[in-house]
């Protein structure tokens, strides 16, 4: 299992509304990618000026999947869309055992 996690920063003039969308169209993945297994979108509680703002936490059966989704052409829309909105965005893809 590859755990693929990616946080992001917002442009300060993003609103709320703008931060609901893209939780909403990064969740929504999960539904129009079939390698996407499970999905988690959640934004920083803890609000230090070190954090990021959004977090991303999927779950895929092998990089090959990872790889797949990373082409897919929902998932470049919703990279669009990070672009426009986002300053920066870093990630991880990890080995795991969890299911």
């Amino acid at each position: 299992m590859i755990r693929h996690i990616v946080f992001f920063r917002f442009k300060k003039e993003v609103d709320v509304t703008g931060k609901d969308f893209l939780a909403k169209e990064l969740y929504q993945l999960k539904g129009k990618i079939s390698q996407v297994r499970s999905i988690e979108v959640a934004t920083d509680v803890g609000l230090k000026e070190n954090s990021y703002d959004m977090v991303l936490n999927t779950l895929f059966s092998s990089m090959e999947d990872v790889e797949v989704y990373a082409l897919h052409p929902d998932h470049l829309a919703v990279i669009g869309l990070i672009k426009e909105m986002c300053d920066s965005a870093v990630k991880i893809d990890y080995e795991t055992t969890e299911e």
